[in-house]
């Protein structure tokens, strides 16, 4: 089975140059190629994906063995939930984090 081989750039370029490829140019001259004004679009899904990952990078790291710890002693009815029932939800709001 034989594979073509793509040529390198500089085979490339040689090869369009002596084809003509470039307007104007003649063979062997070095002209720069001009520049195109390319530009770049991102749709509003993809600016309110941004926005939503910029919250959640924003939002602290979730302790999950101190979150197993504390459901482990709910079940068990080892845990004081109406002490600190009230302090978590002020926390939450002032996070920000439940209106």
């Amino acid at each position: 089975m034989a594979v073509n081989m793509i040529p390198p750039l500089s085979s490339a370029s040689a090869a369009m140059e002596a084809q003509g490829a470039r307007k104007g140019a003649k063979p062997g001259e070095n002209r720069p190629v001009a520049q195109s004004a390319e530009k770049v679009e991102i749709s509003d899904t993809s600016k309110t994906l941004q926005v939503v990952k910029e919250a959640i990078d924003r939002l602290p790291d979730v302790r999950i063995q101190r979150v197993m710890e504390i459901k482990e002693r709910i079940k068990k009815n080892d845990y004081p939930l109406e002490n600190r029932l009230a302090r978590a939800l002020d926390l939450m709001a002032e996070a920000k984090v439940v209106g």
